[in-house]
């Protein structure tokens, strides 16, 4: 769920953004290689954009591996601690436990970086695409 309490969607980007700054980029056209620039001067081809895109995607997922553990370790200690909602503690901690296993598993079956096939991904349902 969103911030808001809404579901997330999956609408088309109105526009590409640079995976080195974020910056907005914009496509490089007659050149019989695809390449795309952004509003600083970052050059990308269309490969070099999908390598930098799945390393960005590939650390992220880590990050939130990362917080997902730490929240684990923070949910024991405050069960250790006592003086919490046990029963709402204990719930944070097995939902956190669940979604770290869960991307731990996908981040070791499937590597952004290096699969160039679409085997082992997550089916993430209908979009808006």
């Amino acid at each position: 769920m969103s911030t808001d309490g809404n579901e997330y969607t999956l609408n088309k980007p109105d526009h590409l953004t640079c995976p080195e700054c974020g910056g907005a980029l914009a496509k490089v056209e007659g050149d019989p290689i695809p390449k795309y620039v952004c509003h600083i001067g970052h050059v990308l081809s269309g490969e070099a954009m999908l390598e930098t895109q799945a390393e960005t995607i590939e650390r992220l997922l880590e990050s939130a591996l990362a917080m997902l553990n730490e929240r684990c370790e923070l949910c024991r200690q405050l069960l250790d601690d006592g003086g919490y909602d046990k029963h709402r503690i204990e719930g944070l901690l097995r939902d956190a436990t669940r979604t770290a296993e869960w991307l731990r598993e996908f981040l070791n079956d499937s590597k952004p970086t290096g699969r160039s096939d679409y085997e082992g991904r997550v089916d993430i349902g209908p979009t808006n695409l």
